[in-house]
């Protein structure tokens, strides 16, 4: 169709899925895992969101705003670095489907 808005339908927006860990997943579910385990701060869904977009390219389909993303998937302890970074120290668990 030549807009992005038929890009996304024709893609599967948010529900396309790419191989990550080990598992297909949708691309809504690799943002909030990243928010939830290796971002923080106020930016954590916006930092996720580029991280999903490197690990699966579909995602370049579904808007951040169709992923689901909110503070609720984010710690509010306060960051010692830098919230573009992984959270320092975090033990980051596995996903659900690796039994973690």
């Amino acid at each position: 169709t030549g807009s992005a808005e038929g890009l996304s339908e024709v893609a599967g927006g948010c529900d396309s899925t790419c191989s990550f860990l080990g598992q297909e997943v949708r691309c809504g579910f690799v943002v909030k895992w990243a928010a939830t385990f290796e971002f923080d701060g106020p930016d954590a869904c916006l930092e996720a969101y580029t991280y999903a977009l490197i690990k699966c390219s579909a995602c370049r389909y579904c808007t951040i705003k169709e992923t689901g993303c909110s503070a609720a998937h984010t710690s509010e302890a306060p960051v010692a670095q830098s919230s573009s970074r992984p959270r320092p120290g975090t033990a980051r668990p596995p996903p659900p489907w690796l039994g973690g």
